[in-house]
């Protein structure tokens, strides 16, 4: 069964990688679902770190498998996105040179914060 873990979020929105890494090692890989968004921090643990430019944290959950890196928050920004917006150039680097990135994503991101309204799917 896959699951959530409060304290990942926690320990992301810290930019505690030893916290991060203890809470994913718990439950043995892929028993962990990191995509899952934060009702109260508004993000999944990767976004909460990729925000607060947390480069070592990012690296961690990025390496754990089925980490998405393109799942945006509940207002569709993606962590690149966050991660520029907020000057986190290390964080920008890591993430693009990461083979899985979608840029472009960040664009819709983008057109959906100028709207703020939902893009029609």
């Amino acid at each position: 069964m896959v699951t959530t873990n409060p304290n990942l979020f926690n320990f992301a929105f810290d930019g505690n990688t030893k916290g991060v890494k203890e809470e994913l090692a718990k439950d043995g890989p892929k028993k962990i679902d990191v995509n899952l968004i934060s009702a109260t921090h508004r993000g999944s643990a990767l976004f909460l770190a990729c925000n607060g430019g947390h480069t070592d944290t990012v690296k961690v959950l990025i390496a754990y498998p089925g980490t998405n890196i393109n799942i945006g928050n509940k207002r569709l920004a993606t962590p690149l996105y966050v991660a520029a917006q907020e000057g986190h150039l290390p964080t920008v680097a890591l993430l693009l040179n990461y083979p899985d990135i979608k840029p472009h994503i960040l664009i819709s991101s983008l057109t959906y914060v100028k709207q703020k309204e939902p893009p029609l799917l």
